[in-house]
């Protein structure tokens, strides 16, 4: 069984059933299914969302941070916000950072934090991938290509 499942059957002191559980949930605003409250339960589930545990925390009454460390997930609980000055950013520019940000939830179970290195993460060996420029000043350099030097179709300005 899972260290997550384990809390909320520690949790589950008045065992309600899981269509009382759902209801609660969802009372709260936090709409879930029985049945995956039932697969939370008996520990047949995969790395929950956060949506799931929204859900499961305004069930069980058990806080997020703590069902959070239960799945092997970062406890901070503080919304990630962007400085104010990423709101001059074009709507192009903002679904690349919402890739970014989407590429690096979808990695899931922490891999690539801080305490635990990505998988199959090359250890430096001192030689530079082919597609690394070498900055030593006695190596010839190609010029890198600016954006303005690109050909844009006509009518076309950089943020599109």
């Amino acid at each position: 069984m899972s260290a997550l499942s384990e809390v909320l059957r520690e949790a589950n002191t008045e065992k309600r059933s899981t269509r009382t559980l759902a209801a609660i949930a969802t009372n709260a605003g936090h709409p879930i299914d029985f049945s995956t409250i039932s697969l939370y339960l008996r520990g047949k589930h995969g790395q929950p969302d956060e949506e799931t545990l929204l859900a499961l925390s305004a069930a069980f009454g058990v806080p997020l941070s703590k069902l959070r460390e239960a799945s092997g997930l970062p406890t901070a609980t503080e919304p990630f916000v962007l400085p104010a000055e990423a709101s001059r950013l074009s709507r192009k520019q903002r679904d690349a950072v919402l890739a970014v940000v989407s590429a690096f939830l979808d990695r899931g179970e922490g891999e690539g934090s801080a305490e635990q290195p990505a998988p199959n993460t090359p250890e430096p060996s001192g030689s530079a991938p082919s597609n690394v420029r070498s900055l030593r000043p006695d190596e010839p350099q190609e010029p890198p290509m600016r954006a303005a030097a690109r050909k844009r179709p006509p009518g076309r300005t950089p943020e599109e």
